[in-house]
């Protein structure tokens, strides 16, 4: 008896934790394959709609691929679920510096500073950002 060679594996339930699909979408971001590891994102915040860790790896992913207004939505939502995401702030503040619009750019490296005011990072984003104020 011959079987067919046309053979597929159903799966019903993901096995992945959000944190788990962020970190697969984190070694395809690495490799440089952003549309898989968009859609490990996207899976992620599928999996829980709260962790701003895949909103925010989402938008980096987007700001890398030049995709501005996608990478702002994206960092916004990651602040919206927690206003404590410096590292959002200061991506969304240098997002908002690459599209040129540097009043908004200062607004939110000021609050990503005032909670992390020891930030070298944070402090180097102002620096470039009032350099063209």
């Amino acid at each position: 008896m011959m079987l067919s060679s046309c053979s597929y594996i159903v799966i019903v339930h993901d096995p992945l934790s959000a944190k788990e699909h962020v970190e697969l979408g984190y070694t395809y971001e690495k490799q440089k394959d952003y549309k898989d590891a968009i859609y490990q994102y996207k899976m992620a915040i599928k999996k829980d709609g709260n962790y701003d860790l895949a909103y925010f790896d989402l938008g980096n992913v987007f700001f890398k691929e030049k995709k501005y207004n996608d990478a702002i939505k994206y960092y916004k939502k990651a602040i919206k679920i927690n206003p404590k995401n410096t590292d959002a702030l200061n991506n969304l503040a240098y997002t908002y510096y690459k599209l040129g619009d540097f009043k908004k750019a200062k607004f939110y490296i000021l609050k990503a500073l005032k909670l992390k005011p020891d930030s070298k990072i944070y402090q180097s984003t102002l620096k470039e950002i009032e350099s063209k104020l």
